[in-house]
């Protein structure tokens, strides 16, 4: 494998979805530090950036993987972004090489 080559992008970040909500919570200058929600914490004053608005159904559209851990979820959205961002159609290419 020593061609590689990157043809769009898809964000999935605590700022929003999509490369547009990130660019728009760029030139805004907001923090999406706060709080951790999801999981327990050693101490109450524990922060980070979450994600808690992602909507996977949007972008996983095969309902067997609807209980898929969040961190898949949030890796097939970036890369449905991603190819949607490039207007590339998975099914063009073979499968092993994406």
């Amino acid at each position: 494998m020593s061609e590689i080559v990157i043809a769009g992008a898809g964000s999935v970040s605590p700022a929003g979805t999509g490369s547009e909500e990130l660019l728009r919570s760029l030139e805004d200058k907001r923090s999406y530090i706060g709080r951790i929600t999801k999981f327990s914490c050693l101490s109450e004053d524990f922060f980070g950036g979450e994600i808690t608005d992602h909507f996977s159904e949007e972008y996983i559209k095969d309902k067997r993987f609807r209980r898929i851990a969040d961190i898949s979820k949030y890796a097939v959205t970036s890369a449905s972004l991603a190819l949607r961002d490039a207007s590339l159609d998975p099914k063009e290419f073979a499968p092993e090489r994406i």
